[in-house]
């Protein structure tokens, strides 16, 4: 049994919940990639709503990815100068998402479309691998 405030997070039965959280954050960073690499066609309200569904899923993964960050950290045994580090880095990794968004989906460089599309897709995969590569590690402790 987790003590603490992790046990509210990963206690009993709620693995599966923080799978999940996780899951649906990915589909929609994935959904949020798929969209960008579609043509504009007129006016509309898609791209705000593309914007709303990856700022909820940017949130959820800077929250989730933090949470097994720090989680990951205390069970190794890291300091809390150590810990500073990892989650300053993890807010730069994920933050880096919204550089390859606007490189994604901005007409005004042609020539960082196809880049932008590729490495946001690719990294939305990497940071849902690299997620469930330290929820496992968490797990087996």
């Amino acid at each position: 049994m987790t003590a603490g405030w992790m046990g509210i997070v990963f206690g009993t039965g709620t693995w599966t919940l923080w799978y999940g959280s996780l899951f649906i954050a990915f589909l929609m960073l994935l959904g949020t990639g798929v969209y960008a690499c579609l043509d504009p066609v007129g006016p509309g309200a898609g791209p705000m709503l593309m914007l709303m569904v990856f700022v909820l899923a940017f949130a959820a993964m800077v929250i989730v990815t933090s949470v097994d960050v720090a989680v990951f950290a205390k069970g190794s045994g890291s300091g809390y100068v150590s810990l500073a580090l990892y989650l300053l880095v993890t807010w730069i990794v994920v933050g880096i998402s919204w550089t390859f968004l606007l490189w994604a989906t901005d007409p005004n460089y042609p020539e960082m479309l196809l880049p932008g599309r590729t490495l946001f897709i690719a990294h939305s995969i990497l940071l849902y691998g690299f997620n469930l590569w330290l929820l496992r590690r968490i797990q087996r402790r």
